[in-house]
């Protein structure tokens, strides 16, 4: 009985030992379940411009032991989105998509890691954000510089090398690898003589470049405007009046109308002198000269109708402003704003001005240079308001003609006006726009100057 016992123990003694032996090497599985999300949402979400959409389950997952070593590789995360088992310790976990490439086209990167941890018998949840790791970049090229230059198009030249060339046809997304980037904007067919250059350094991931090339806007200036989605808006406005472009061919009605399809903006010699080499007739836009430069406006001879605003502002250095006597018809404003430092010994002639469909606005003229409004003398029609402010005429002859004025009418301000006899009563008489004159020399009613008590 003595002997049985012994060799009953002696059994449960290695059949325990066997156990622990056998439960020592054994590494117990944890529940791991990840929860994948991209953060992007809510900063490209508000441009309108994500065209992109890969779903989630599409995403790649790679996960990796604390050693590197692989646990499962380039697996679809729908396959795993349930959950899997993965034995106690720690782990590197990868969520991507895409492939990094110097430029592509509608094939952005996503890209996020984490580090986690496996406890035995317990279940983990991870919660991993991947972000866009290219910037975005879309070209978009102006109606305008379209029509001039059809053969326009922008190479971008990265850090390492690699350069793609867009057309003005393609306003697809470009997703880049965050570096510096080059533009080259080829405007004509022989690109080693008109091209002109920019950059962007430092581009970064996540940001998006929406880049606009338009023309006639002086200078060539690049300007970033960061929103608080960090979207970047850069208007690039190609130096027409700076003596880089030249268009081969504006639009031509006929042969005897030369039409520019947008605004112009006039401000130094060099740009008047391109603007001038055009024989432009008529500006389907707005005119406006601003400049301390110039001081001869008469070579615009050529322009008969403005179809938007013309505005002229400073003319500081201006002596001869004789250009306009062949323009015609102005579509909306007509805004003369003088300096009192100003040059001028010649003013305006706008013998051939017989319409304004806006509204006319004449404020600080000195009266060394004109003393009265014989320079719009053929003006029969103003579709919004007359204002003269500010100014030392002394009296308003050249209005003769004037037969219909829409809006208001206001002289205010005018020190040396005491003559109002030029203004044709009927004009006051059909007028049902309000009437306002003070701080003249003379403030008539609208009643005296319909009776013709129209001078002090």
């Amino acid at each position: 009985m003595k002997k049985l016992f012994i060799k009953i123990s002696f059994f449960c003694f290695i059949l325990f030992s066997c156990s622990t032996t056998e439960k020592i090497g054994f590494k117990v599985d944890g529940q791991f379940q990840l929860n994948l999300s991209l953060i992007d949402e809510v900063i490209i979400g508000k441009s309108s411009s994500r065209t992109f959409n890969l779903p989630l389950e599409e995403f790649l997952i790679t996960i990796l032991t604390k050693d590197s070593s692989t646990v499962i590789e380039n697996t679809y995360y729908s396959e795993i989105a349930n959950g899997i088992l993965l034995n106690g310790g720690e782990y590197i976990i990868k969520a991507y998509s895409g492939k990094l490439n110097d430029f592509s086209f509608n094939t952005p990167v996503y890209y996020g890691e984490a580090n986690f941890e496996i406890y035995p018998d317990q279940f983990t949840q991870l919660d991993l954000s991947v972000a866009l790791i290219n910037a975005k970049i879309q070209v978009n090229f102006s109606d305008t510089l379209q029509i001039l230059y059809p053969n326009i198009n922008v190479t971008i030249r990265s850090d390492s090398g690699k350069s793609i060339t867009l057309r003005r046809d393609n306003n697809n997304i470009l997703y880049v690898i965050p570096q510096h980037l080059y533009f080259d904007v080829n405007y004509e067919n022989n690109p080693q003589e008109n091209w002109l250059t920019f950059q962007i350094p430092n581009v970064r991931a996540n940001d998006f470049y929406k880049i606009t090339l338009s023309t006639i806007k002086q200078g060539a200036d690049i300007n970033l405007v960061i929103e608080e989605e960090d979207i970047i808006d850069m208007e690039f406005n190609l130096p027409l009046n700076d003596g880089y472009i030249i268009p081969e061919n504006p639009v031509i009605i006929d042969s005897i109308e030369t039409v520019f399809p947008d605004d112009v903006y006039i401000s130094s010699k060099i740009g008047l002198d391109n603007f001038v080499e055009l024989g432009i007739t008529k500006i389907d836009g707005n005119l406006t000269v601003n400049t301390i430069e110039i001081t001869d406006l008469s070579r615009l001879s050529t322009l008969k109708e403005v179809t938007g605003n013309v505005s002229l502002t400073g003319l500081g250095s201006v002596v001869n402003l004789n250009g306009f006597q062949n323009l015609k018809k102005i579509g909306n404003n007509l805004r003369i704003s003088t300096s009192y430092q100003t040059k001028l010994n010649s003013f305006l002639y706008f013998v051939a001005l017989d319409s304004v469909m806006g509204d006319v606005y004449l404020s600080s003229i000195p009266a060394e240079i004109i003393n009265n409004l014989e320079f719009i003398h053929n003006l029969k029609y103003v579709g919004g308001d007359l204002k003269i402010l500010n100014n030392q005429i002394v009296k308003l002859s050249g209005l003769e003609n004037l037969e219909t004025i829409v809006g208001d009418i206001t002289f205010e301000n005018n020190r040396q006006l005491s003559n109002y006899c030029g203004l044709n009563p009927n004009v006051l008489i059909n007028n049902r726009g309000n009437y306002i004159s003070r701080n003249n020399k003379y403030n008539p009613t609208r009643t005296s100057l319909e009776n013709l008590l129209c001078r002090q």
